[in-house]
C-alpha cells in the first residue's frame, strides 16, 4: 500500500547556501556542520600535596633482595623499599622535580645501624639533583612498631640521629677502611624523649661497594606490586632537559619560572627585563661550568672559523 504523507521519504538534503523549499536560502540546520575544533592540548601535569604522600627512589626487587640477604631482617615489620626524598612535600618542590621522575637511580650502602628496635641503612645517592631532605639518607629494613606505633618505619630517622648524637659513633659514619678510627661502633642510646635507652650498633661497610637502584617516584603514584611508577610527564624540550641536567638546574629554573610567569601576565617580550637578574644568575652559572655547557658556545665558535 501507498505509505501515509507523513511517513513519506524525506526531501533530498539542500547543498550549503542553497534556496529551500519555499525559496528562502537554507537555514542553519540544513547547512553542512562545521569541523569540529582542534583538542586542546593537553596540561602540564599538576600536583595536589596530599597528607602522608612522599618522594622517594623506591628500589627495584633485584635490590631489594640483596639487601635482605645481606641484612636479613630482624623484626616483624619488613620494609626494603625505598630511600625517601621529601615528606610531604609542597605542589612546587614536586614540579620542580617531575622531570626526574621515572628515572633510574644508583644508591651507595655506607653503614649499618640497628638497636632493639629497628635496622636501617646509612647510604648516598651518586644522582646530585636527587638529595634526601634527610640530614641522613637511609633505607629502613625492618621495624619492630607498625603504622601509627612508635617504632615505625620513620623511627629510622630517629635511630640514626640518636647514633650520630654520640661522638664516638659518629666517627665511624664516613670512615675509610685503614684509618686510626674503628668501623665499627657498639654502645648503648640513652633515652631520649618517649624513646628508651636502647643497645645499639654501626657498622661502616663501605668496603663492600654495597650499590642498589631504584626508580625516583612520588609514593601516590607508585605500583608497590609492579615496582614502576605511573606518572607521565609532557613532552618536555630537548634543550630544558640539557639544561636540568647540569650544574646549573636550578638557576635555569628560576630563569624558567619568570619568563613563564611574565608571559602568563601578558608582559610578552617585556620578560627581557622583568628577568633580567635571573638571565645575569643563569650566564654566570653557564660560563662557571663550561666542561658541560661548552656546547651552547658551539655555533658561536663555529661562525668565527
Amino acid at each position: 500500500e501507498p505509505k501515509h504523507e507523513a511517513e513519506s521519504a524525506a526531501p533530498e538534503a539542500q547543498p550549503a547556501g542553497a534556496a529551500g523549499a519555499d525559496g528562502e536560502p537554507a537555514t542553519e540546520a540544513e547547512a553542512e556542520p562545521e569541523p569540529e575544533p582542534e583538542a586542546a592540548p593537553r596540561p602540564k601535569w599538576e600536583y595536589t600535596p596530599t597528607p602522608q604522600d612522599y618522594a622517594a627512589v623506591f628500589l627495584d626487587r633485584e635490590s631489594q633482595e640483596r639487601l635482605r640477604k645481606r641484612f636479613p631482617p630482624l623484626f616483624p615489620n619488613e620494609h626494603y623499599d625505598h630511600m625517601t626524598i621529601m615528606f610531604e612535600p609542597s605542589a612546587d618542590q614536586v614540579l620542580d622535580h617531575d622531570d626526574l621522575f621515572t628515572e633510574e637511580n644508583t644508591i651507595h650502602v655506607v653503614g649499618y645501624v640497628q638497636d632493639e628496635h629497628a635496622q636501617t641503612l646509612l647510604v648516598e645517592i651518586e644522582n646530585p639533583h636527587v638529595q634526601s631532605h634527610n640530614r641522613y639518607a637511609h633505607i629502613t629494613l625492618s621495624t619492630a612498631g607498625g603504622n601509627g606505633e612508635a617504632y615505625a618505619a620513620k623511627y629510622s630517622n630517629t635511630l640514626l640521629h640518636r647514633v650520630a648524637a654520640i661522638p664516638e659513633a659518629k666517627r665511624v659514619f664516613y670512615q675509610v677502611k685503614g684509618k686510626d678510627f674503628p668501623l665499627v661502633w657498639h654502645g648503648v642510646l640513652p633515652e631520649a624523649g618517649t624513646f628508651a635507652q636502647s643497645s645499639a650498633c654501626f657498622e661502616n661497610v663501605q668496603d663492600e661497594r654495597i650499590t642498589v637502584t631504584g626508580v625516583y617516584c612520588v609514593a601516590s603514584a607508585w605500583d608497590g606490586e609492579k615496582r614502576a611508577c605511573s606518572y607521565v610527564r609532557e613532552n618536555e624540550c630537548a634543550f630544558c632537559k640539557f639544561m636540568k641536567a647540569g650544574p646549573c638546574r636550578k638557576t635555569f629554573q628560576a630563569w624558567e619560572k619568570c619568563v613563564a610567569s611574565a608571559k602568563d601576565e601578558g608582559s610578552g617580550d617585556s620578560f627581557i627585563d622583568t628577568c633580567a637578574a635571573q638571565t645575569l644568575q643563569l650566564k654566570e652559572c653557564i660560563d662557571a661550568h663550561p666542561d658541560y655547557y661548552t656546547v651552547l658556545n658551539q655555533d658561536d665558535d663555529d661562525d668565527d672559523d
